[in-house]
């Protein structure tokens, strides 16, 4: 069983990730500033929309098992075998954090191991090890996929 998330519905704008995605040369002057205040709105109304509740129901299935992560870089647009490489986790369960003002969804995992290839790159800058609750948590804003492992 295999769940891929086609849309970040958990990942709030954000300025540093405004031009994620831009394809054809540097944006101009006047499209930067427009697309910077197109994000500046987006994130001053962000809230977890029907599209995002219904990922953390879709994902509910995946706690109790051993699951295969990859999470999502950019890059995977144009270099399909680039990006972070999977990790295998327990998936534990979902915690809702409040991260600066916005409300944040996350697995909670234990047993982490990672899967290494030769183009990718370690997936440690998207588990947070060092938080309140004692857990290992990855923000499902970042995630590309899950699939259960049999």
């Amino acid at each position: 069983m295999k769940y891929t998330i086609k849309t970040a519905h958990w990942r709030v704008p954000s300025e540093a990730r405004a031009f994620e995605g831009w394809l054809e040369g540097s944006p101009t002057l006047d499209e930067r500033t427009a697309e910077l205040a197109k994000v500046a709105r987006l994130r001053e109304n962000w809230t977890p929309n029907s599209e995002a509740w219904s990922q953390l129901r879709d994902l509910e299935r995946f706690i109790g098992q051993r699951v295969c992560i990859q999470f999502w870089d950019p890059i995977m647009f144009l270099l399909e075998d680039e990006g972070p490489y999977p990790v295998l986790a327990d998936c534990q369960g979902i915690a809702l954090l409040r991260r600066e003002r916005f409300l944040q969804a996350y697995l909670i995992l234990d047993r982490i191991e990672d899967r290494p290839n030769v183009s990718g790159y370690s997936p440690a800058k998207f588990l947070e090890r060092e938080n309140k609750l004692g857990f290992t948590l990855a923000p499902i804003a970042e995630l590309a996929d899950i699939g259960a492992i049999r």
